[in-house]
Formats: C-alpha cells, structure tokens, sequence
C-alpha cells in the first residue's frame, strides 16, 4: 500500500514537471515568433543598379539611417573584384562620396572575407557589398563561411545594401546570370553552386538598358528566362534602386 501510494506520488511529480516544462518551452516559443517579428520589422535592404548614382538614390538612403551619419560604421564588402588594386580604388570611391553624405571616413573599412573573419561584420553598422564579377563573389561568400553571417545581419538592425553583383548576391540565386552567361562571359570559374543569401524573392537585372544597348542578343535571353522562371524579375537601370522595409518594397528612380 506504502509502495502504490510513493509510486502516485512520483508519477504524479513527473506529470507536474513536464507540464511545467512545457508551458516554459511554449513561452520560449512565443518569445522567438515575437522577436523575429521584432526584428524584421527593422530590417532593412537597399538593393542598387550601380551605387548611389543620383541625389534621390542618396536621399533615400539617408532616410533609412537611425543616427546621424558620421555616427555610422560601414563595413565595404569588396570580393567582387579579382585584384588588391580594384578592391582599394572602389573602396576609395565610396568614402569619398560617403564623406559628402556627412559620414566619418575613418568609419568606413574596406573588408575583405577572404583575410577577415566574417563574425567581425556584426560591429557595423552598415554592409555595403560592392559590385564586380558576381560568380567571384558568391564563391567568396560560401569559402569564406558568411553566408549565414550575412543572413543574420538582416534582421540586427543592420542596413545592408549592394550595388549589381552586390545586390544579386542578397537575393535568392545566380540563375539568371548564369542563363545569359554566354553572352556577358562573367562565370569564368564555373560555378555551380548558385544559391545565394536568400534575403529577396525575386530576381533583378542590373544595368540593364546600360548593357542590352550593348549586346542585342541580351534583352531576348532575359525575356526566355522570366518566361520560364516562378519569380518575378526587375530589370534595373543605372539609376534606379529597390528599397525593402518593414517587409515591402519599392522601386526607386526610372
């Protein structure tokens, strides 16, 4: 009788903790969902044809600044270009027309995520992914071990923006460039692994009248493959960027 009623008691003890356990998990649960919706609610994409090109593709960048902009740090991501050379001079561009914006030169660093760890990226304010060769990049990115870095950025306050290769690199994968790679000639390493940082659902085309005007051939190849593709396709000039914030987006510029 002794041994039933101790057996009750440990039985019903158990049922107590898991019920406590449980109602501590679901908590942890509701807590999650409602930081994600937190944090997505400040994240912020700047997605551009060739840079900050016009006063409005400024103006609107500096409106999705929280602090003033000597206040921020930024983060220049450069492997999109294959030389020392090239990564310095484009990083040299972008302090110079930052500096005119009011930002403190030396808060902006040129970063490389083949010699600096891709965790350092976290004490930016803003990552800035420049263009160049977007298959150079994107296999930078996966050898290096930043995409899920990057992907996390999105939603720690963070503005991250791009221009061409930098903007594709954000987005869900490079099979559009590689569909028109016989004619532009960008994917001389042979990628195959094509995914990206998934940040957009959509697929853009950078330059595009810049460089149909060109190639002739371009703008068909294009057409074929939104014809074929599930996601939309923006086709973006050199003056022209999309701004995703608070979940919706916005063409900027004609």
């Amino acid at each position: 009788m002794k041994s039933s009623t101790l057996h009750i008691a440990i039985f019903s003890a158990v049922i107590m903790l898991s019920v406590s356990s449980c109602s501590m998990n679901n908590a942890k649960d509701q807590e999650k969902v409602e930081n994600k919706i937190d944090l997505e609610a400040n994240s912020k994409l700047f997605l551009l044809s060739k840079g900050l090109t016009t006063d409005t593709l400024e103006r609107e960048f500096l409106n999705l600044l929280e602090k003033e902009p000597q206040l921020n740090s930024v983060a220049v991501i450069v492997n999109a270009s294959s030389t020392i050379q090239k990564k310095y001079k484009k990083t040299e561009k972008v302090k110079i027309q930052f500096t005119k914006m009011g930002f403190d030169s030396t808060k902006i660093e040129l970063f490389d995520l083949m010699k600096t760890s891709h965790r350092e990226l976290s004490r930016f304010d803003i990552i800035y992914i420049l263009g160049g060769n977007p298959f150079l990049l994107l296999n930078e990115v996966n050898k290096s071990g930043a995409h899920k870095t990057l992907e996390s950025l999105m939603f720690k306050d963070k503005i991250l923006m791009g221009y061409s290769a930098g903007s594709l690199l954000l987005g869900p994968n490079l099979s559009l460039m590689n569909h028109v790679d016989s004619l532009l000639g960008f994917n001389e390493i042979n990628l195959k692994e094509l995914s990206c940082i998934g940040l957009y659902d959509f697929y853009i085309f950078p330059h595009y009248t810049e460089f149909t005007s060109q190639v002739p051939e371009l703008a068909a190849k294009i057409e074929n493959f939104e014809s074929l593709s599930d996601k939309p396709l923006h086709r973006l000039n050199d003056n022209q960027g999309i701004i995703i914030q608070n979940g919706n987006m916005e063409i900027i510029g004609n």
